[in-house]
């Protein structure tokens, strides 16, 4: 500390400093030291003038502050953790509950099963919306969601949306009107993200809707915004909750009596992300037992769609039927896709794991490799490392199927050298989508 206060009045510099000092009492306290030289014309010392303040507290409370940051920042990352693996643990027993489901609908039953079957199937959806939502929170808490803009109609949207929605409103006795007419309304935005949007505030107003209640979807424009919004005649919104039901964690009504009522997160992804695209949401009441109007709006583009030729459409005598390889570790998942990929045409072998892949591989040729990654023994990342090495599998599709559906795990996965990700558990139109590009 001494040299460098000799080079500051060489210099003819101001000095300041922060270092601990011992009083009589043994003790050390923080101190602050500010010094000013005053120097003749030839540079000499002539006067210092300087302050030492004690700043122990603020020392302290700064550390403190430092460290609960921390604290803070590993409990996130913790939290985030462990997010991505219940997802991953939450999609394996789903995968092939959902594929069952879907197995079940290619096959005719009597009219009570189909709609067993269909109330199991909308289920699942349901199980696999909250695990999106909840990786969606996590995603955006990072900064890490990147939105894939288009311009689209917005009426095109809107309609996911209601597909998605339609069953559960109508499970709940309740009906749907909507207004929205085509080619007038046009947005820049992510069309999956919007449609989520949409969807989450269909189902929402139904959450909160009891049976016979209705449910109003316009859309319309305002200015340089389009509107999209919808009104219900349900259980409404009390005054005071009209400005934290965006919050994340919050509950139209948390008694017990709502039994659907949710996470609480579906509102919060609402905001965020129509702020995410430059627009913003709002909720009206006039309180309880008076219905809710939720409005969105989003600006509007000069641009228009360019017009695109409709995706032929495979006929089955026409389609191309695969050699499949499934590498599963997990028994239900590894029966049920490969009896739902035979019942799709094609012909599908399935082994537990990359070890066993290795070796069945030596007289088997498959088209097509569907492969887990999180596997004993050997990952799908070591396996398909292994399988590119290989002459025979250079013209083999690597498809990596698994729980953890990550932006980084797609990366990831790709750059180990799978030609693609799917996220458990696939839709079987994802699955068809993937064999009519590779006719």
């Amino acid at each position: 500390m001494i040299l460098k206060f000799r080079e500051h009045l060489r210099d003819s510099r101001d000095w300041e400093d922060t270092f601990p000092m011992r009083g009589k009492d043994g003790e050390y306290r923080w101190f602050l030291s500010r010094m000013k030289a005053i120097h003749d014309q030839t540079g000499k010392v002539l006067r210092i003038f300087g302050t030492s303040t004690d700043v122990t507290e603020q020392q302290e409370l700064a550390e403190s502050l430092r460290h609960t940051a921390a604290e803070l920042s590993e409990a996130d990352r913790r939290k985030n953790e462990f997010l991505a693996t219940l997802a991953h643990e939450l999609r394996n027993p789903l995968a092939p509950f959902k594929n069952a489901v879907q197995l079940m609908g290619m096959t005719k039953l009597d009219s009570n099963t189909e709609d067993l079957r269909q109330i199991m199937a909308r289920q699942v959806e349901q199980l696999v919306r909250l695990i999106d939502d909840l990786l969606d929170v996590s995603r955006i808490s990072r900064g890490k969601i990147a939105l894939r803009r288009e311009v689209l109609d917005l009426a095109s949207i809107v309609e996911a949306a209601i597909e998605a929605s339609t069953s559960f409103i109508s499970d709940n006795g309740q009906q749907l009107e909507v207004v929205c007419r085509r080619d007038e309304t046009f947005v820049e935005v992510d069309p999956a993200r919007i449609t989520q949007v949409v969807s989450n505030l269909l189902n929402n107003a139904a959450k909160y809707s009891g049976p016979g209640c209705r449910i109003e979807l316009t859309v319309s424009q305002d200015d340089q915004y389009a509107v999209i919004q919808i009104l219900d005649n349900g259980i409404g919104i009390e005054a005071e909750r009209l400005q934290d039901i965006f919050q994340m964690f919050s509950q139209v009504d948390d008694s017990l009596e709502r039994g659907t009522a949710g996470l609480g997160i579906g509102l919060t992804l609402v905001k965020t992300l129509v702020e995410m695209h430059g627009g913003s949401v709002i909720a009206e009441s006039a309180g309880l037992g008076h219905g809710s109007l939720f409005a969105v709006r989003l600006p509007l583009t000069k641009l228009r769609v360019t017009a695109q030729a409709a995706p032929s459409v495979v006929s089955r005598e026409h389609q191309r039927f695969f050699k499949i390889l499934i590498v599963e570790d997990q028994p239900a998942l590894r029966v049920v896709l490969t009896r739902l990929l035979q019942k799709m045409g094609h012909e599908v072998e399935s082994v537990d794991g990359g070890i066993t892949a290795l070796k069945f591989l030596n007289d088997y040729q498959p088209n097509l490799i569907f492969s887990d990654i999180s596997m004993p023994g050997m990952t799908g990342y070591e396996l398909i490392k292994q399988l590119r090495q290989r002459d025979e599998m250079r013209n083999v599709h690597f498809v990596a199927m698994t729980g953890f559906g990550q932006e980084t795990d797609r990366t990831l996965a790709i750059e180990s050298g799978f030609d693609e990700h799917m996220v458990k558990p696939v839709d079987v139109a994802r699955l068809q989508e993937l064999f009519n590009r590779l006719q």
